[in-house]
């Protein structure tokens, strides 16, 4: 049985119905994440502009522009559409694992290396074809 994910929303966001999955997590995790609030359907702020986001919150958030993709199609874009400049660290806060674009904080690496994500897994790295790769 599948897990009941609720959708998130960018307040004040005018989604465009022929960006691509893979376009909107690029420009998600380059501008709308420090530009928009995120917020529950009733309007109510889930969480403020700016902050690095999980797997899960970047699912969530996908799921109320994209109703059918999952958890696994999220990652996969994540992957193989950001790649080497994908970069995150385990929150404490939180306590998951937070990603963002390399563009923005240009210092950091692909951190957290022997950490579980929120959904138990271990994310790994490694060198494919001089790429580095999150799997």
């Amino acid at each position: 049985m599948s897990e009941k994910v609720e959708k998130l929303y960018l307040k004040e966001y005018k989604h465009n119905p022929k960006l691509s999955l893979d376009e909107f997590i690029k420009n998600f995790l380059l501008s709308y994440n420090y530009n928009y609030n995120t917020i529950h359907h009733n309007g109510n702020i889930q969480c403020p502009a700016g902050r690095n986001r999980s797997l899960g919150d970047i699912h969530a958030i996908c799921l109320g522009y994209y109703p059918d993709v999952t958890r696994a199609q999220v990652k996969e874009s994540l992957i193989e559409n950001i790649g080497d400049d994908l970069v995150g660290c385990f929150c404490p806060d939180i306590h998951k694992r937070v990603y963002l674009h390399k563009k923005i904080k240009p210092k950091w690496e692909q951190g957290g290396l022997y950490r579980f994500d929120e959904y138990g897994d271990k994310i790994e790295y490694k060198n494919v074809k001089s790429r580095i790769h999150l799997i």
